[in-house]
Protein backbone atom coordinates (compact mmCIF):
# COMPACT_ATOMS: atom_id res chain seq x y z
CA UNK A 1 0.00 0.00 0.00
CA UNK A 2 1.17 3.53 -0.67
CA UNK A 3 1.28 6.24 2.01
CA UNK A 4 -2.08 7.71 1.00
CA UNK A 5 -3.79 4.35 1.44
CA UNK A 6 -2.10 3.63 4.78
CA UNK A 7 -3.04 7.12 6.00
CA UNK A 8 -6.67 6.50 5.02
CA UNK A 9 -6.60 3.15 6.83
CA UNK A 10 -5.20 4.83 9.96
CA UNK A 11 -8.03 7.36 9.92
CA UNK A 12 -10.56 4.56 9.48
CA UNK A 13 -9.16 2.86 12.61
CA UNK A 14 -9.08 6.10 14.61
CA UNK A 15 -5.28 6.06 14.71
CA UNK A 16 -2.41 8.09 13.21
CA UNK A 17 0.05 7.46 10.41
CA UNK A 18 3.80 7.96 10.74
CA UNK A 19 5.32 8.62 7.33
CA UNK A 20 8.96 8.08 8.37
CA UNK A 21 8.47 4.50 9.53
CA UNK A 22 5.40 3.90 7.37
CA UNK A 23 3.33 2.55 10.26
CA UNK A 24 0.03 3.20 11.98
CA UNK A 25 0.11 4.02 15.70
CA UNK A 26 -1.82 5.54 18.56
CA UNK A 27 -3.81 4.68 21.65
CA UNK A 28 -7.18 2.94 21.84
CA UNK A 29 -9.11 1.86 24.93
CA UNK A 30 -6.11 2.96 27.01
CA UNK A 31 -3.63 0.73 25.14
CA UNK A 32 -0.73 2.01 23.08
CA UNK A 33 -0.20 0.10 19.87
CA UNK A 34 1.25 0.25 16.41
CA UNK A 35 0.52 -1.60 13.19
CA UNK A 36 2.90 -2.54 10.38
CA UNK A 37 2.52 -4.32 7.07
CA UNK A 38 3.68 -7.93 7.42
CA UNK A 39 6.04 -9.77 5.06
CA UNK A 40 3.20 -11.05 2.88
CA UNK A 41 1.15 -8.74 0.69
CA UNK A 42 -2.18 -7.58 2.19
CA UNK A 43 -1.26 -8.69 5.69
CA UNK A 44 -0.68 -6.75 8.92
CA UNK A 45 0.85 -7.19 12.36
CA UNK A 46 -0.49 -5.42 15.48
CA UNK A 47 1.85 -4.71 18.39
CA UNK A 48 0.91 -4.10 22.04
CA UNK A 49 2.88 -3.95 25.28
CA UNK A 50 0.74 -5.26 28.13
CA UNK A 51 0.80 -7.15 31.40
CA UNK A 52 -1.53 -8.96 33.78
CA UNK A 53 -1.46 -8.39 37.53
CA UNK A 54 -1.16 -12.15 38.11
CA UNK A 55 1.37 -12.57 35.33
CA UNK A 56 1.07 -13.58 31.71
CA UNK A 57 0.57 -17.35 31.49
CA UNK A 58 1.93 -17.57 27.96
CA UNK A 59 0.41 -20.40 25.98
CA UNK A 60 -3.10 -20.51 27.47
CA UNK A 61 -3.68 -16.75 27.39
CA UNK A 62 -2.24 -16.38 23.91
CA UNK A 63 -4.36 -19.27 22.66
CA UNK A 64 -7.49 -17.64 24.10
CA UNK A 65 -6.48 -14.32 22.54
CA UNK A 66 -6.04 -15.89 19.09
CA UNK A 67 -9.47 -17.54 19.35
CA UNK A 68 -11.18 -14.16 19.72
CA UNK A 69 -11.37 -13.67 15.94
CA UNK A 70 -10.93 -15.81 12.83
CA UNK A 71 -8.86 -12.98 11.37
CA UNK A 72 -6.17 -13.51 14.04
CA UNK A 73 -3.64 -15.92 12.57
CA UNK A 74 -1.15 -15.98 15.46
CA UNK A 75 -0.45 -14.20 18.76
CA UNK A 76 3.11 -14.25 20.13
CA UNK A 77 4.67 -12.77 23.26
CA UNK A 78 8.20 -11.57 23.96
CA UNK A 79 8.13 -10.47 27.59
CA UNK A 80 5.58 -7.63 27.55
CA UNK A 81 5.59 -7.14 23.77
CA UNK A 82 2.69 -8.85 22.01
CA UNK A 83 2.61 -9.41 18.24
CA UNK A 84 -0.73 -10.24 16.63
CA UNK A 85 -0.37 -11.50 13.07
CA UNK A 86 -3.52 -10.84 11.08
CA UNK A 87 -4.76 -13.19 8.38
CA UNK A 88 -3.65 -12.21 4.88
CA UNK A 89 -6.19 -11.49 2.15
CA UNK A 90 -6.51 -11.42 -1.62
CA UNK A 91 -7.42 -7.73 -1.74
CA UNK A 92 -6.45 -4.56 0.13
CA UNK A 93 -10.03 -3.95 1.22
CA UNK A 94 -10.40 -7.47 2.63
CA UNK A 95 -7.06 -7.12 4.44
CA UNK A 96 -8.26 -3.85 6.00
CA UNK A 97 -11.47 -5.58 7.15
CA UNK A 98 -9.45 -8.40 8.72
CA UNK A 99 -7.24 -5.84 10.47
CA UNK A 100 -10.21 -3.91 11.82
CA UNK A 101 -11.82 -7.10 13.12
CA UNK A 102 -8.60 -8.37 14.71
CA UNK A 103 -7.91 -5.00 16.36
CA UNK A 104 -11.40 -4.74 17.84
CA UNK A 105 -11.31 -8.34 19.10
CA UNK A 106 -7.87 -7.80 20.65
CA UNK A 107 -8.90 -4.60 22.44
CA UNK A 108 -12.04 -6.29 23.80
CA UNK A 109 -9.94 -9.21 25.04
CA UNK A 110 -7.41 -6.92 26.74
CA UNK A 111 -10.14 -4.96 28.48
CA UNK A 112 -12.14 -7.99 29.61
CA UNK A 113 -9.08 -9.82 30.95
CA UNK A 114 -7.80 -6.77 32.80
CA UNK A 115 -4.53 -6.26 30.95
CA UNK A 116 -2.65 -3.05 31.70
CA UNK A 117 -0.63 -0.89 29.33
CA UNK A 118 3.10 -1.13 30.20
CA UNK A 119 6.57 -0.28 28.91
CA UNK A 120 7.96 -3.16 26.85
CA UNK A 121 11.41 -2.75 28.43
CA UNK A 122 10.68 -2.29 32.12
CA UNK A 123 7.07 -3.44 32.50
CA UNK A 124 6.23 -0.24 34.38
CA UNK A 125 2.87 1.47 34.06
CA UNK A 126 2.26 5.20 33.79
CA UNK A 127 3.04 7.41 30.83
CA UNK A 128 3.61 5.12 27.87
CA UNK A 129 4.07 6.15 24.23
CA UNK A 130 5.30 4.79 20.91
CA UNK A 131 8.89 5.84 20.16
CA UNK A 132 11.38 5.36 17.37
CA UNK A 133 14.90 4.21 18.23
CA UNK A 134 16.90 3.72 15.05
CA UNK A 135 14.72 1.86 12.58
CA UNK A 136 12.59 0.27 15.31
CA UNK A 137 9.25 1.26 16.81
CA UNK A 138 9.04 0.59 20.55
CA UNK A 139 6.35 1.06 23.20
CA UNK A 140 8.18 2.69 26.09
CA UNK A 141 8.08 4.86 29.17
CA UNK A 142 10.01 8.16 28.99
CA UNK A 143 12.72 6.75 31.28
CA UNK A 144 13.23 3.64 29.15
CA UNK A 145 13.34 5.75 26.01
CA UNK A 146 16.04 8.01 27.46
CA UNK A 147 18.09 4.98 28.47
CA UNK A 148 17.75 3.28 25.08
CA UNK A 149 18.43 6.52 23.20
CA UNK A 150 21.67 7.03 25.14
CA UNK A 151 22.77 3.44 24.47
CA UNK A 152 21.82 3.80 20.81
CA UNK A 153 23.89 6.99 20.55
CA UNK A 154 26.96 5.17 21.89
CA UNK A 155 26.42 2.34 19.40
CA UNK A 156 26.25 4.87 16.56
CA UNK A 157 29.46 6.55 17.71
CA UNK A 158 31.17 3.17 17.70
CA UNK A 159 29.77 2.48 14.22
CA UNK A 160 30.94 5.86 12.91
CA UNK A 161 34.42 5.40 14.33
CA UNK A 162 35.02 2.05 12.66
CA UNK A 163 36.40 1.98 9.13
CA UNK A 164 34.80 0.21 6.20
CA UNK A 165 37.04 -2.74 5.27
CA UNK A 166 36.40 -2.83 1.54
CA UNK A 167 38.55 -5.87 0.69
CA UNK A 168 36.98 -7.93 3.47
CA UNK A 169 33.57 -6.62 2.40
CA UNK A 170 34.14 -7.79 -1.18
CA UNK A 171 35.10 -11.24 0.14
CA UNK A 172 31.93 -11.29 2.25
CA UNK A 173 29.80 -10.16 -0.68
CA UNK A 174 31.35 -12.85 -2.88
CA UNK A 175 30.66 -15.57 -0.29
CA UNK A 176 27.11 -14.30 0.10
CA UNK A 177 26.57 -14.25 -3.66
CA UNK A 178 27.72 -17.89 -3.79
CA UNK A 179 24.79 -18.77 -1.52
CA UNK A 180 22.49 -16.89 -3.87
CA UNK A 181 24.02 -18.71 -6.87
CA UNK A 182 23.42 -22.11 -5.26
CA UNK A 183 19.77 -21.26 -4.50
CA UNK A 184 19.20 -20.01 -8.07
CA UNK A 185 20.75 -23.23 -9.43
CA UNK A 186 18.67 -25.48 -7.19
CA UNK A 187 15.46 -23.73 -8.21
CA UNK A 188 16.47 -23.76 -11.89
CA UNK A 189 17.23 -27.48 -11.81
CA UNK A 190 13.65 -28.04 -10.67
CA UNK A 191 12.51 -26.30 -13.83
CA UNK A 192 11.63 -22.91 -12.34
CA UNK A 193 12.86 -19.35 -12.30
CA UNK A 194 11.81 -17.87 -8.97
CA UNK A 195 11.97 -14.48 -7.30
CA UNK A 196 13.12 -16.35 -4.16
CA UNK A 197 16.56 -16.89 -5.71
CA UNK A 198 16.84 -13.19 -6.50
CA UNK A 199 15.89 -12.22 -2.96
CA UNK A 200 18.44 -14.65 -1.49
CA UNK A 201 21.08 -13.27 -3.88
CA UNK A 202 20.29 -9.69 -2.83
CA UNK A 203 20.11 -10.36 0.89
CA UNK A 204 23.16 -12.62 1.17
CA UNK A 205 25.43 -10.48 -1.03
CA UNK A 206 24.80 -7.22 0.83
CA UNK A 207 24.72 -8.88 4.24
CA UNK A 208 27.96 -10.66 3.41
CA UNK A 209 29.58 -7.33 2.58
CA UNK A 210 28.30 -5.79 5.80
CA UNK A 211 29.37 -8.68 8.03
CA UNK A 212 32.98 -8.73 6.88
CA UNK A 213 33.27 -5.10 5.81
CA UNK A 214 31.81 -3.91 9.15
CA UNK A 215 29.68 -1.24 7.42
CA UNK A 216 28.09 -0.62 4.02
CA UNK A 217 28.72 2.61 2.14
CA UNK A 218 27.17 3.54 -1.19
CA UNK A 219 30.38 2.31 -2.80
CA UNK A 220 29.88 -1.00 -1.00
CA UNK A 221 26.33 -1.21 -2.36
CA UNK A 222 27.58 -0.60 -5.91
CA UNK A 223 30.20 -3.35 -5.51
CA UNK A 224 27.56 -5.72 -4.15
CA UNK A 225 25.20 -4.98 -7.06
CA UNK A 226 27.99 -5.59 -9.61
CA UNK A 227 28.73 -8.92 -7.93
CA UNK A 228 25.03 -9.85 -8.11
CA UNK A 229 25.01 -9.11 -11.84
CA UNK A 230 28.10 -11.25 -12.47
CA UNK A 231 27.05 -14.16 -10.22
CA UNK A 232 23.53 -14.23 -11.65
CA UNK A 233 25.07 -14.61 -15.12
CA UNK A 234 27.38 -17.37 -13.82
CA UNK A 235 24.35 -19.16 -12.34
CA UNK A 236 22.60 -19.03 -15.71
CA UNK A 237 25.72 -20.37 -17.46
CA UNK A 238 26.10 -23.22 -14.98
CA UNK A 239 22.42 -24.14 -15.29
CA UNK A 240 22.72 -24.18 -19.09
CA UNK A 241 25.86 -26.32 -18.87
CA UNK A 242 24.10 -28.79 -16.56
CA UNK A 243 21.15 -29.00 -18.95
CA UNK A 244 23.59 -29.64 -21.79
CA UNK A 245 25.14 -32.52 -19.85
CA UNK A 246 21.71 -34.02 -19.18
CA UNK A 247 20.74 -33.77 -22.84
CA UNK A 248 23.93 -35.58 -23.87
CA UNK A 249 23.77 -38.06 -20.96
CA UNK A 250 27.15 -36.98 -19.63
CA UNK A 251 28.34 -37.02 -16.02
CA UNK A 252 29.15 -33.96 -13.93
CA UNK A 253 32.85 -34.54 -14.45
CA UNK A 254 32.26 -32.80 -17.80
CA UNK A 255 30.72 -29.72 -16.17
CA UNK A 256 33.83 -27.60 -16.80
CA UNK A 257 33.80 -28.41 -20.49
CA UNK A 258 30.06 -27.83 -20.67
CA UNK A 259 30.46 -24.46 -18.96
CA UNK A 260 33.22 -23.49 -21.39
CA UNK A 261 31.09 -24.56 -24.37
CA UNK A 262 28.08 -22.51 -23.17
CA UNK A 263 30.26 -19.43 -22.61
CA UNK A 264 31.77 -19.72 -26.06
CA UNK A 265 28.32 -20.10 -27.63
CA UNK A 266 26.93 -17.09 -25.78
CA UNK A 267 29.88 -14.76 -26.39
CA UNK A 268 30.03 -15.64 -30.09
CA UNK A 269 26.21 -15.76 -30.34
CA UNK A 270 26.22 -19.17 -32.04
CA UNK A 271 23.71 -21.96 -31.42
CA UNK A 272 22.05 -20.05 -28.57
CA UNK A 273 18.31 -20.82 -28.37
CA UNK A 274 15.86 -17.97 -27.80
CA UNK A 275 14.76 -19.63 -24.55
CA UNK A 276 18.22 -18.95 -23.12
CA UNK A 277 17.84 -15.19 -23.49
CA UNK A 278 14.31 -15.31 -22.12
CA UNK A 279 15.43 -17.26 -19.03
CA UNK A 280 18.40 -14.92 -18.52
CA UNK A 281 16.17 -11.84 -18.75
CA UNK A 282 13.67 -13.40 -16.31
CA UNK A 283 16.47 -14.33 -13.92
CA UNK A 284 17.85 -10.78 -13.99
CA UNK A 285 14.36 -9.40 -13.43
CA UNK A 286 13.85 -11.52 -10.33
CA UNK A 287 17.36 -10.74 -9.07
CA UNK A 288 16.63 -7.03 -9.58
CA UNK A 289 13.54 -7.44 -7.37
CA UNK A 290 15.64 -9.01 -4.62
CA UNK A 291 18.41 -6.46 -5.02
CA UNK A 292 15.96 -3.54 -4.96
CA UNK A 293 14.33 -4.91 -1.79
CA UNK A 294 17.67 -5.25 0.00
CA UNK A 295 19.20 -1.98 -1.27
CA UNK A 296 16.06 -0.09 -0.28
CA UNK A 297 16.09 -1.64 3.20
CA UNK A 298 19.80 -0.91 3.62
CA UNK A 299 19.41 2.73 2.61
CA UNK A 300 16.34 3.08 4.82
CA UNK A 301 18.14 1.60 7.83
CA UNK A 302 21.07 3.95 7.28
CA UNK A 303 18.77 6.97 6.98
CA UNK A 304 17.04 6.05 10.25
CA UNK A 305 20.15 4.91 12.15
CA UNK A 306 20.55 8.14 14.12
CA UNK A 307 16.85 8.87 14.74
CA UNK A 308 15.44 8.74 18.27
CA UNK A 309 12.06 10.38 18.79
CA UNK A 310 8.57 10.10 20.16
CA UNK A 311 5.98 9.43 17.47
Amino acid sequence: MDNMEVRALAERLGLRFDEELGLIFGQKEGYNLYITEASQQNQYSIYFSVSLAEGLDGKEVLRDWKDQAKSLLRVDANRYKITCLVKNAMTKNKAANYLEEALEASLNFLTERGFVNVCEQSGEQGQIDVYQVGNQALILSPASFQSLAASHSLDNQEYDNQSEHMVAGIVGAFLGSLIGLIVILLVAQMGYVSVAGGIVMGVCTIKGYELLGKKVSKKGLVISILLMIVMTFVAQQLDSAMELLKANKLGFEYLGEGFQYVNQAVFTNTDVPGQYWFNLALLYLFTAVGAFYMVRNTLFNQSQRYVTRKL
